[in-house]
This record gives structure tokens, sequence and C-alpha cells, in this order.
């Protein structure tokens, strides 16, 4: 297996500067951005503004400790981030454009988790899908350089920076009913915050409000999770890759051919597209419409009916099995 692949939609940030005069044609190529030099700076400022702010439950926002203004927890129940059983650590984040000694961490925070009335499979994202997301972002001085938080809006995490890419798969989505004008009313979404590095964020390239090599807080609520299928096998993606706590995305070959598995229309090399394989074996729908895939204990997708207590992680499914044939 080949670790940190370049597919399609994963976009990898080279950043080249080219200067040119008007007497010369002369290129200079810009430094490469410095994880190795970053990671500890990054490192410790996250934990110093982890140990000096805490989560006040009366409105949701971060505040600093000590302050004592209306609004804020009295002292004794203001607990610091660092200290608090809602904060979480991502840890062994590898930078997907270069091999680095070091590896990131980062933080998230959960105030509601989330409900969802679907297949558990869909529930959280992956760094390859798509989310529908209100959010704020702010620097950590609580300077906010950007809010979404009246209307929810689409991203695809391939297209976003590193950090949401690793922090979203943590929250869960949300339960949803239609209107009557066929509108979607979002209620339990997933909701809390991520806290990254500059490194998993926009590094050393200022943008308009970020200064550059800025570390970056952001409160986001998941509604919706939409699962990203490349090859338009009714796999979603997800369940074709190898993705590991952190995130980490290694790519797989099931049958050897010249295709990884989210590339291959047919994944066990049977001359029965995976498709048709997928429609045959797995028949009913969850309650938003997707196939319902049961899941082992591993988290892969299952034959039908083969997980068992004796048997947790269940058998291959047909559409990755070369001796399965529709005609049997």
């Amino acid at each position: 297996m080949i670790k940190n692949i370049v597919f399609s939609f994963v976009i990898l940030i080279v950043v080249i500067a080219v200067s040119c005069d008007n007497d010369s044609n002369d290129q200079t190529i810009a430094t490469p951005y410095d994880h190795e030099a970053q990671i500890p700076i990054d490192r410790e400022a996250l934990i110093v503004y982890l140990s000096t702010h805490y989560y006040n439950t009366n409105d949701g926002f971060i505040w600093t400790i000590g302050n004592e203004e209306a609004g804020s927890l009295p002292l004794e129940d203001q607990i610091a981030l660092i200290n608090d059983e809602n904060l979480d650590s991502i840890e062994g984040i590898d930078p997907v454009d270069i091999e680095t000694i070091s590896t990131y961490t980062m933080y998230y925070y959960i105030e509601e988790e989330g409900i969802d009335n679907g297949n558990v499979g869909y529930t959280s994202p992956s760094p390859v899908d798509s989310v529908f997301v209100r959010y704020s972002g702010m620097l950590l001085d609580s300077t906010v350089f950007d809010s979404r938080w009246d209307f929810p809006i689409w991203f695809q995490l391939p297209n976003n920076v590193e950090g949401w890419r690793r922090g979203l798969p943590k929250f869960k989505r949300g339960t949803f009913q239609t209107t009557g004008d066929e509108d979607f009313i979002f209620e339990n979404p997933g909701l809390g915050y991520i806290f990254f590095p500059s490194g998993l964020g926009y590094r050393d390239r200022a943008q308009i409000s970020i200064p550059a090599n800025s570390n970056l807080v952001f409160r986001v609520e998941l509604d919706d999770v939409k699962l990203i299928d490349t090859d338009l096998d009714l796999v979603p993606t997800k369940f074709e890759l190898s993705i590991d706590a952190a995130g980490n995305i290694t790519t797989y070959n099931s049958d050897e051919d010249s295709l990884f598995d989210f590339q291959d229309v047919d994944d066990d090399n049977d001359f029965t597209l995976t498709k048709d394989e997928v429609l045959d074996e797995f028949t009913t729908l969850d309650a938003r419409g997707n196939i319902d895939f049961p899941y082992g204990a591993d988290g892969n997708i299952a034959a039908k009916g083969s997980v068992t207590p004796e048997n947790p992680n269940g058998d291959t499914p047909n559409y990755k099995n070369p001796d399965k044939h529709l005609e049997d």
C-alpha cells in the first residue's frame, strides 16, 4: 500500500513564488514551508491557549480564565480547556505534502455530539467528504476573521484547510425533517470547536485578517454530511480507503489491477460492475435513502448477514469477492 497517495480530490499544497522584473528572466522559488521548525512553536501556543481559556456554558463561547465580566462563570467553575473532559486531541497527523520527523497534534471540543437517524456509516464525514455547516473562525486573541453562523453552507473537505479535514470527522450530523415547502430543518447537530496549528491551516501564507503562521479556532455546527463516491460504484469513497484515527489516508487495491479501489468500477475484477453487485446484495435503504450497509467491528462494510458475535468483522461483501457472482 502507498501512504498519502495523491488522488483526484486531495489537494496538495505547493507554494511556488515566481518574481520577474522588466530586465531579467530570473526566477526565485520560495523557501518550502518549514514544518519541523513551526510544529513546536504552534504546539506551545495552543497549549498556552487551552490552559488559559475555558468553555462558558452560559453562552457556548470560549472565555479567558479570570474574566469576571457579566456572563462569566464563577472563578471556581472556570475549568481550563486543557483539563475539560470534553476536550480531546488528534495526534499523529502527517502533513500531506512532505515527510516529516514530527507530526501534528490538534484538538476538538464536543459541546453536542449530534444525533443521526440514518445508517451509522453516514453519520460522520471522512476527510474526502462534503459537509453542511455553520461556523465562526477566530485567532487565538479572539479576533473573528470569518463567520457563517446564520446560514449553513456546503464545503468539500478536500478543498478546505487540513485542520477541517481532520477535525470535522470527529463530529456527527443531526436529524432532519422536510417542511411543506421541501426545506430541511436540522435538529440535534454536532456542535463544538476545533483548534489547530498553522501547519494545518494557512501556514506562512497570510490571508485577509489572518496573519502568517496563525493557529486557528473554529466553532462548528455539523448539520449534514454527503459522502463522496469518486468512481460512482455506490460504495462511498471513505469505505474504499484506509483512514486512521488521525485522518491519515492509505489507498489500497483489492484486486491488484491498475486502479485503486476508490477509482475502480469493478473492485474484485470479476467482470461485473461493483454497483450491480452492491444493488444485488444490499437491498434496503436507511431513513435518509442511503444504502443500508452492514458494518463489522472494524468499521468496514461486511457481507449481508455475516456479522455475528463469533464473527464480529463479518465476511467480505460480494462486490469485493471474485468468487461471488450475480448468478450465484
